[in-house]
């Protein structure tokens, strides 16, 4: 799958990237090196125990992973759901939005991966 065609199937802006990053073959290392970065890994944790604080910096650190490589979509449902959980109060939580923003997040990196998984061959 070429780069151009990756990015469109995961909502991102190759053009966008290619301006920052001059070289197909450096887009593609970092794009191939994404899934090693444990922020998703750690999110998905910190959701189960429902540890809202290391959510929140896990899903920080991913929103600003995924909108560094123009991944447009993971990058704005990560920032939601950040914003959502930067000054969280767990006694208050809204656990139904929670659980719409979190499973977006969800649904959008898998996509990211599974794309990742195409492109690698």
């Amino acid at each position: 799958m070429e780069l151009e065609k990756f990015y469109e199937s995961v909502g991102g802006d190759y053009k966008e990237v290619r301006r920052r990053i001059p070289s197909d073959d450096a887009i593609q290392r970092f794009v191939t090196k994404f899934p090693n970065d444990q922020s998703y890994e750690k999110l998905r944790q910190a959701v189960e125990k429902k540890d809202y604080e290391e959510a929140y910096r896990a899903v920080h650190t991913l929103k600003g992973t995924s909108q560094n490589l123009g991944f447009k979509r993971l990058g704005a449902s990560a920032s939601e759901l950040s914003s959502f959980l930067r000054n969280v109060n767990p006694d208050e939580m809204d656990e139904e939005r929670y659980e719409e923003l979190k499973c977006q997040v969800f649904k959008d990196y898998e996509e990211v991966a599974k794309a990742i998984r195409n492109l690698q061959g």
